[in-house]
């Protein structure tokens, strides 16, 4: 059974919640010690903490994974490379990583880390390819050579205006490819590649060479503008038909619901939609 996650910001699972996402998110679960709880009740396995940049706080971090890992949960990361960070090392860019890996070493073979590829607002898109290939080529060895159990997935993005590498099947697969690592794989984001199929950017299902290197996968769905990171409805991302294609190539990963409450919080409690999905997601993966 492929197992579920739920991607959850720092603040929140650190109790230091004002408005905002994390504002939401305790309304909707409660404090993180019982939210966590809930959450693993309803078949909930990994928490992945989202949205951490080189300016993320190691304290704010190793507070959050400490609360997951206390919940007898799995932890991953989402995190983001920019361009002042690209030509750094893995402990340079991730200074939250030590506190992370040490404290997840001993609840999981490997600590998961989803990032973006480099993009930009000008510039030739193969300096991005290029630049992109040559960090997490660094990274994998860098966290071979420390014997760091990391790995990363490289994600397939929106395509939102930006010169970016990473918005089609074919660039995300090539940039992977050309990495050559074990440590390097591909995360399949349902909703960013749901919307450039609507596009016409790209075919509506990827190709054997992409679901080859598919070790992560964010889900979550089209709201009524055409934004993504809404819960799951009829009629949006073909969810059914993509869990049958991660099935299909023997998926290794989990399936991680990457949510953003302020989109869809004018149409009602975020709660219900939240577990509603979840339910969904459960109900797909039972064997």
């Amino acid at each position: 059974m492929i197992p579920l996650g739920l991607s959850l910001p720092v603040d929140y699972l650190r109790g230091a919640c004002g408005g905002g996402e994390a504002g939401l998110y305790l309304a909707a679960f409660g404090p993180a010690r019982e939210g966590l709880q809930r959450l693993r009740r309803t078949g909930v396995s990994t928490i992945e903490l989202h949205r951490l940049s080189p300016l993320t706080g190691a304290e704010a971090v190793e507070q959050a994974a400490a609360a997951v890992l206390r919940a007898g949960l799995r932890v991953s990361v989402h995190g983001y490379l920019t361009e002042p960070h690209a030509g750094t090392g893995l402990l340079q860019a991730c200074p939250w990583l030590p506190s992370v890996r040490e404290m997840a070493r001993g609840g999981q073979e490997c600590l998961r880390i989803t990032v973006h590829a480099l993009a930009g607002s000008s510039g030739p898109v193969d300096g991005f390819r290029r630049r992109t290939v040559e960090l997490l080529g660094l990274w994998a060895r860098q966290a071979s050579d420390a014997a760091l159990p990391l790995r990363f997935a490289l994600e397939l993005n929106r395509a939102k205006g930006a010169v970016d590498p990473s918005t089609t099947w074919e660039g995300v697969e090539s940039m992977c490819r050309q990495v050559g690592r074990e440590e390097v794989g591909i995360c399949w984001d349902w909703g960013h590649g749901y919307v450039n199929a609507l596009r016409g950017l790209i075919p509506g299902e990827p190709p054997a060479g992409f679901l080859e290197l598919v070790r992560n996968v964010h889900v979550h769905d089209v709201g009524p503008s055409g934004s993504t990171h809404w819960p799951l409805r009829g009629g949006g991302v073909p969810v059914e038909r993509f869990v049958q294609l991660l099935r299909k190539g023997g998926y290794p990963g989990t399936l991680v619901l990457e949510l953003d409450p302020p989109r869809f919080q004018a149409e009602g409690p975020v709660g219900p939609r939240i577990e509603g999905s979840l339910e969904r997601l459960r109900g797909l993966l039972d064997p």
